[in-house]
């Protein structure tokens, strides 16, 4: 078990940090370290590495950082399942399995092995449109939608801490089992 799993975030921490400074450029040790923080409850730090990530995809030349669609911002617990958050690099940009289907967050419910629940926050461009034309936001807005068992609707981007606020709603709110996603 590493230090994160065992909830030893301050050592985790340190050995993150030591990583970073070995190897300033690894996308995997700056994502590690914005998952510790987040756990730390240090979101000034957490915001300064996320923005570090944001720009080494910008400006990387290694087709694989460049090439990333997404990363893993945030790891947590809930009614005994780990959750992983993913955060989209480019969301607008970058459209889904689905045309005109953009994934901003996606939480992955590790429910009972190899079994998963997919949460995600997402915006569509038809239901963007429909909204817009039939005067519920205007030109400029998106609506974004959260599916996890309940849709909830957002006229504007929500924050992060929203986001997972609201997945940790979901699933504490669940008395019935998951509808299943297997890999």
């Amino acid at each position: 078990m590493t230090c994160m799993e065992l909830g030893r975030y301050a050592d985790a921490l340190k050995y993150r940090q030591h990583f970073k400074q070995v190897r300033p450029t690894d996308w995997r040790g700056i994502a590690n370290l914005i998952q510790t923080y987040q756990a730390l409850g240090n979101m000034q730090m957490r915001d300064t590495e996320r923005q570090a990530l944001f720009q080494l995809h910008q400006t990387s030349s290694d087709p694989e950082v460049h090439g990333l669609k997404s990363y893993c911002r945030d790891r947590f617990m809930i009614n005994h399942h780990r959750v992983l958050a993913f955060e989209s690099f480019n969301p607008l940009e970058d459209a889904g399995p689905l045309q005109g289907m953009h994934t901003v967050y996606r939480f992955v419910v590790e429910v009972a092995a190899p079994s998963k629940q997919i949460i995600a926050l997402e915006t569509d461009d038809s239901e963007t449109k429909f909204w817009q034309e039939s005067g519920k936001i205007t030109k400029d807005q998106r609506v974004y939608s959260l599916d996890g068992g309940l849709l909830t609707f957002y006229t504007e981007e929500p924050s992060y801490e929203r986001v997972r606020g609201d997945v940790e709603k979901i699933l504490h709110g669940m008395n019935v089992p998951f509808p299943l996603v297997t890999p």
